[in-house]
């Protein structure tokens, strides 16, 4: 079997003869040998903590540690999508914005959208871009700019032209645009969610662990939360990292 990286256009499509083969592709090395990974964090309460405070300790130490492994493992996947935020990346698409989304007056976020979006459409491989990523801080910059605003209204539907849950989400040209708060600021990422990568993984989701620390009365109680994957970017010009500033 041949070590070729992922399918492409210069990938031979050629016939096969009676009792050949066609030509083999698949993954790369690199990606046979990842193995899932396991992440986690911990956390240790008191037994005074766990026993005397009105509100359920344990209960919060759940929620502090999803919070924690959401924003962790967030960050991995868009390091992964960005090549590590590599703007010289040939691994990947790049689109440096003519004017950075905080000078409002002067900035163009539809047309910048658009360019990163067709670098993704303009492959050979037939990609077709459906999702543009900002952080909450870059994504205030475009719509406090009413240009942008009144072009991303257009793809919208009347009963779509609405703030759901706390995210912005509106269309341009068929890219839905929403906020991403795990993105790093100065940076958005455009392209299409089903082709770019995967992400394997041993469980459904986050896992929780908690038990005391001794057999002690008093003893501490401890409160693990872990999680077990690897990111995996299977095609990479499936999507183009956009420096915003």
């Amino acid at each position: 079997e041949q070590s070729i990286d992922p399918i492409s256009a210069e990938n031979e499509v050629e016939e096969r003869n009676e009792k050949g083969n066609y030509p083999r592709i698949g993954m790369s090395t690199d990606e046979k040998q990842a193995m899932i990974k396991d992440y986690g964090l911990g956390v240790e309460l008191t037994w005074e903590a766990v026993t005397k405070n009105q509100i359920n300790t344990i209960d919060r130490a759940y929620i502090k540690l999803g919070n924690s492994l959401v924003k962790f493992v967030d960050n991995l996947g868009f390091i992964k999508l960005t090549d590590n935020y590599n703007m010289s990346s040939t691994l990947i698409n790049t689109v440096q914005t003519g004017t950075p989304w905080a000078t409002t007056a002067s900035s163009k976020p539809f047309n910048d959208i658009i360019l990163a979006a067709s670098k993704v459409n303009a492959s050979d491989n037939g990609y077709a871009a459906n999702i543009a990523a900002f952080n909450p801080v870059d994504l205030t910059n475009a719509l406090l700019n009413e240009t942008f605003r009144k072009e991303m209204d257009t793809d919208l539907a009347p009963s779509d032209k609405i703030l759901r849950q706390g995210v912005i989400k509106g269309k341009i040209a068929g890219v839905l645009i929403v906020e991403a708060r795990n993105i790093r600021a100065g940076y958005g990422w455009v392209g299409q969610t089903e082709m770019v990568g995967t992400r394997h993984q041993s469980s459904d989701g986050f896992e929780y662990d908690s038990y005391r620390s001794s057999q002690s009365k008093k003893a501490d109680f401890i409160v693990d939360g872990f999680r077990e994957f690897v990111d995996v970017l299977n095609e990479p010009k499936a999507g183009t990292l956009l420096k915003i500033s």
